[in-house]
């Protein structure tokens, strides 16, 4: 009879610790930068990595009453790949998470994901890993809310920039999406691996 208690609890431990990884990421990240000037305009880039190493990166600009939007998708290079494993599993990286961004309702209004109206002047970074048991979530106004991050989050901010840097061939087939996530793949319905 002592042991009958773990006949009970391991069977549920295991069900437990298996329940936790049963959905496996369709995306390693998705980014987005959102840079604002009353005066100027503004730009929106977002990006999402799959786990295979293609990727969705969009771009849209405002100047002024006018804008462009653009579409690109392609495979990241074999370094470009490492480098952004490298990032998302340091632990430093990992420790990050924010609240929400909150901007007050009257200076802001959202015409599909980019902030557009009466702007104030932003900066603004927001990041999506998902991991083993939670996603990691962040996001910054500014930099000076980056400021003390700014040492952990370098390697991403370079790593991003010579993405959107690459010559690409715009997708003129998609529209934009604005980096929508796909949804998880069930790994007791998925098949075979």
């Amino acid at each position: 009879m002592k042991n009958s208690w773990v006949h009970l609890v391991f069977p549920l431990c295991f069900y437990l610790a298996s329940a936790q990884s049963l959905t496996e990421p369709t995306y390693l990240l998705r980014a987005e930068t959102i840079v604002s000037d009353p005066a100027n305009g503004g730009s929106n880039v977002c990006v999402i990595v799959l786990p295979d190493g293609h990727y969705r990166l969009e771009k849209y600009h405002s100047t002024r009453g006018t804008g462009g939007a653009w579409v690109y998708s392609d495979m990241l290079p074999e370094e470009s790949m490492k480098q952004l494993r490298t990032v998302l599993l340091d632990p430093k990286f990992q420790a990050i998470h924010t609240g929400p961004i909150v901007i007050p309702e009257n200076t802001y209004k959202t015409l599909g994901g980019f902030v557009t109206g009466n702007l104030e002047s932003m900066d603004m970074l927001s990041v999506i890993v998902p991991r083993e048991h939670e996603v990691q979530k962040f996001a910054f106004k500014n930099s000076e809310e980056r400021r003390p991050y700014q040492k952990d989050l370098k390697p991403f901010q370079r790593w991003l920039k010579e993405l959107e840097k690459r010559k690409l061939v715009e997708d003129k087939k998609e529209s934009r999406t604005n980096c929508s996530v796909p949804h998880a793949v069930d790994r007791t319905s998925a098949g075979p691996r």
